[in-house]
């Protein structure tokens, strides 16, 4: 118990169903458990970043991940590629390095984006020839430009 909160990790885990898990799943266990009023505040006091659920260690080096899981029958999709401070050019590689190494997808929105911002991920997608995901953390239909309905976690 840290900060005062039970261990909600098999809760989540049940919450989350097939789904992958992720912090969304903590903040509606917080909000039903009455720690906080609504899940902004969840991430506000826990879960954003330098908080208890934000957890940051040395990561492994991109390629060496992709290639390792890139034969196992998975997608692998490149999360919320507009939350990294890179400029578009920068983007571009990291997308062609990614492609290379094995990714499969993209998240193009999760719910904050701005829709230029949605609209550039898409066509970023096509032309890296990346299927497009609305992620996990996005909750609401998203209609993009060629009027397909895409939920989340769909394809």
């Amino acid at each position: 118990m840290k900060q005062g909160l039970p261990d909600l990790f098999d809760e989540a885990v049940a919450l989350a169903g097939e789904s992958q898990l992720g912090r969304p799943h903590f903040a509606s266990l917080l909000v039903e458990k009455g720690f906080v009023k609504d899940s902004n505040k969840a991430f506000d006091r826990y879960l954003g970043n330098k908080k208890l659920g934000q957890l940051r260690d040395v990561w492994p080096e991109l390629e060496d991940v992709l290639t390792t899981l890139s034969g196992q029958d998975i997608e692998l999709v490149l999360a919320h590629p507009k939350r990294y401070p890179l400029t578009v050019t920068k983007l571009k590689r990291l997308l062609a390095d990614f492609k290379k190494w094995g990714g499969t997808g993209m998240e193009v929105a999760s719910g904050n984006e701005r829709p230029d911002s949605v609209r550039l991920l898409e066509r970023l997608s096509v032309e890296f020839g990346l299927k497009a995901s609305v992620g996990s953390d996005y909750h609401d239909l998203l209609a993009l430009d060629a009027g397909r309905e895409i939920h989340a976690n769909s394809w």
